[in-house]
């Protein structure tokens, strides 16, 4: 679609990145996990892996990659810490899903898991998506 006027011309062409990733023939060395897109401010770590999500990490045959927000990046210990003390930290990546790129981690991913967050926008694009 294209729309023009005197000032200014559009062309609708979706958004490229999206378009590259879905495009790209990539093999990646993780198969089987759920993505988990974690969000900074207002929850709490305790908010972030409620007794059911660590119940359903515990008792499934699927890793789980916990991707961190960037604003998290320094939080990185307390959340380890913290999965450690709940006893399903090494059912967990942190991170290869931190730093790994996001639309890779959601082309792969069997499942994409998110309280709320603007991945949920590239998700809509490259799968399914699950909210709780």
């Amino acid at each position: 679609m294209v729309e023009k006027n005197s000032d200014y011309s559009v062309k609708v062409i979706g958004n490229p990145w999206i378009e590259y990733w879905k495009a790209k023939e990539v093999n990646y060395k993780h198969k089987n996990y759920i993505l988990y897109s974690l969000q900074p401010n207002p929850l709490t770590i305790i908010q972030l892996f409620p007794e059911s999500v660590l119940s359903f990490i515990k008792n499934n045959p699927y890793k789980w990659f916990v991707r961190l927000h960037p604003r998290q990046l320094n939080e990185i210990d307390k959340i380890k810490s913290f999965l450690a003390s709940k006893g399903v930290l090494d059912l967990v990546n942190l991170d290869d899903a931190t730093s790994d790129p996001l639309p890779l981690l959601l082309s792969k991913a069997t499942l994409h898991v998110t309280h709320f967050s603007g991945t949920i926008i590239e998700a809509s694009f490259l799968m399914f998506i699950l909210f709780y």
